[in-house]
Formats: C-alpha cells, sequence, structure tokens
C-alpha cells in the first residue's frame, strides 16, 4: 500500500512539473514576442494598453481627470497593493504618467503634454459615453410605454460588470399585474423598432415581474442594479416582503395599489402643479393613441381635470370596479422631478 501511494505521489509530482515547465515555456515564449515587437516610438500601445492592469488604471485617471495616490488606486480598480504599484511603474516608464510629490504624500498623474494623450483619452471617453447612450436610450422608450411601468432596471452580469462578449444584457420590468405582459411587448417591439442591439452590438433580454417575482425570485433584485426608469425595486420588495402569497395575490396587489395611491395623494397636496403637468403629459400622449389605451388615458384626463383634491383623494383610495382599473395606470409618475421622485420613494418607504 505504501509503494502505490508512493508511486502515486510520484505521478502527481511528474504531472505538476510538466504542467509548471510548459507554463514557463509558453510564457517565456509570449514575453519574447512581445519584446520583439515593442517599440516605444512606432507601437507605444502596445504596452501602454496592452495589460488589463494598465487599462483599469488608465480608466480612472483620464476618466476623472486629477491626480490620485496609490491607495486610491487600490480602492477603485480591485488591483492589489502590489498590482497598482508595478502597474503605475510601467505606466510611468512608458511615459504616460508621471509622479507629483515624495513619500506618503506622493500622487499619481497622467502627462497632458504626452503625444497621445488626447487620442487614449478620447478612447476612454467614447468607451463611457457608449454605455451611458445606451441606458439613455433604454430610458426613453421606458418614457413611451402606456401604462407606465412602475420600474425597469438591469441586473445581472452585465449591470455587475462581469458579462463577457456575447452575454446578454438582462432588464426587469415591474407594472400593473394585469399589464405587465403588454408592457414588455410594447419594450420588445420599441427596442426592434430603433434598432437598439445592432447599434450597441448586444442582445436585450426583457422579462415582466411581479410583486410575487420580487420575493421569490431573488436573483432579480441581489447585487448590482441598474436603474434605468422608474423607482427602485427594493422600494417595493422592502415594503412588501412577506405579504404576499400565492393565495392572496389579487387582494394584496389591490392593497398595494391603494398604498402607493395615498403615496400619491400627499405628494400632489405638497405639490400640487403635478395636477397641470399631468394634464399636460395626457393631452400631449393622447393624441398620438387610439383603442382602449386612449380610452383610458381620456378617463384620467377628464378626471384630473374635474376633481378637486379632495375628490381625487376619495376615487384614488376608493375600493369600486373604476378605482382599482384606474389605478393600474397612474399617469403621474413621467411628469415628476427628480426632487418630487426623491419625495415619492420616501413616502412609500415610511
Amino acid at each position: 500500500m505504501t509503494l502505490v501511494n508512493n508511486n502515486r505521489q510520484w505521478s502527481i509530482f511528474i504531472d505538476l512539473y510538466n504542467y509548471i515547465s510548459d507554463f514557463i515555456m509558453r510564457n517565456q515564449t509570449i514575453m519574447k514576442t512581445e519584446n520583439s515587437t515593442y517599440s516605444s516610438l512606432k507601437t507605444p500601445l502596445t504596452e501602454i494598453l496592452g495589460r488589463k492592469g494598465h487599462v483599469l488604471v488608465l480608466r480612472q485617471l483620464l476618466l476623472s481627470q486629477e491626480s490620485v495616490s496609490h491607495s486610491q488606486l487600490i480602492k477603485r480598480t480591485g488591483l492589489s497593493k502590489q498590482g497598482v504599484y508595478d502597474t503605475v511603474s510601467s505606466l510611468v516608464e512608458s511615459g504616460l504618467l508621471t509622479y507629483n510629490g515624495r513619500g506618503r504624500y506622493q500622487r499619481i498623474e497622467v502627462r497632458t503634454d504626452f503625444p497621445l494623450y488626447n487620442s487614449i483619452r478620447q478612447l476612454f471617453e467614447a468607451e463611457k459615453k457608449r454605455f451611458e447612450n445606451f441606458q439613455s436610450e433604454l430610458k426613453d422608450l421606458a418614457d413611451k410605454l402606456n401604462p407606465q411601468p412602475t420600474s425597469v432596471w438591469m441586473f445581472g452580469s452585465a449591470a455587475e460588470g462581469t458579462d463577457q462578449y456575447g452575454d446578454p444584457v438582462q432588464l426587469a420590468i415591474a407594472g400593473p399585474l394585469k399589464k405587465v405582459d403588454s408592457i414588455v411587448e410594447q419594450f420588445r417591439s420599441l427596442i426592434l423598432e430603433k434598432q437598439i442591439e445592432q447599434n450597441v452590438d448586444v442582445t436585450v433580454d426583457i422579462r415582466g415581474v411581479t410583486l410575487a417575482d420580487l420575493e421569490t425570485k431573488p436573483y432579480l433584485t441581489k447585487g448590482n442594479l441598474i436603474i434605468i426608469y422608474g423607482v427602485a425595486p427594493s422600494t417595493l420588495l422592502e415594503s412588501y416582503t412577506g405579504r404576499l402569497t400565492p393565495k392572496f395575490n389579487h387582494e394584496y396587489v389591490d392593497a398595494y395599489s391603494i398604498d402607493q395611491a395615498e403615496n400619491w395623494v400627499e405628494l400632489i397636496q405638497q405639490n400640487p402643479s403635478i395636477i397641470g403637468r399631468a394634464i399636460e403629459y395626457l393631452e400631449s400622449k393622447i393624441s398620438n393613441l387610439s383603442g382602449g389605451e386612449k380610452k383610458e388615458l381620456s378617463e384620467w384626463l377628464h378626471i384630473l381635470k374635474s376633481m378637486p383634491i379632495q375628490r381625487l383623494k376619495k376615487f384614488l383610495m376608493s375600493e369600486s370596479e373604476r378605482s382599482v382599473r384606474l389605478r393600474q395606470s397612474m399617469p403621474f409618475w413621467p411628469i415628476l422631478n427628480d426632487s418630487e421622485r426623491k419625495e415619492w420613494r420616501r413616502l412609500s418607504n415610511e
């Protein structure tokens, strides 16, 4: 048995030795190839952008346009301490970065007189602008949906920043229970119409979610999320966790909509101009619609024009069939400014 164990250990050692030898030989070949093709004059980008650590450090420095310390780069890039020091040293040697100060007060900054400074900076700015434009286009499309979704957010690997080329951008849409499927189809159609996927070179995966989904599918709300439109899903989840069960879904959705209506009433009382802005919004929206959607929004327009706030409050919180139906398409969110949206979230969290 001892001989068998010794032979097995020796076999493992030989396999490990061969693996390490092969690894060293391959990396020596790569290093020789890199050294033979790198020229500071003809091909400086080979050294400047040829390593992931270099890209991470340069992205922080060029986009912030400020000098930073080694410790700040460690926090912002996620690189190890040694990794940051080695990367900065290498980029200083390439001529793009320089040190400012000494010891604990030493800072790192980009040399703005470096010949390729503007070109490299524009490359990182274009990278940043591409994603910002993508978010903005999605938000604009969400704003055109009718009825309006409660929330649209990005989750999964793209939101976490760990996606690979070809991974889908995952979007979740929360909206009125009976209309969320219709909202999703509208959103898909708009994305196809505007050729978003072709322009950004991504696949967009959209799914409609309900309050019950937020409770039973934690991957929809865990980790880093990017809010595209509306309120954060955590606002809904934190306020209503544990209240929804399959048996009482409809009852609790009605209770949820009444709670939301009460928040809207309080916000409107604080900011009466919301009514006038909602009327203007509906008038412009209705002119481009037809059929059932136009009828429902026209009903909202009539209500807002004819009801004083006291009647509107009772109507919104009523259990009548009409109130329950129209609470699913309240027209106020799209016309709120940033401070009003912040206040609405505060009211929702109380």
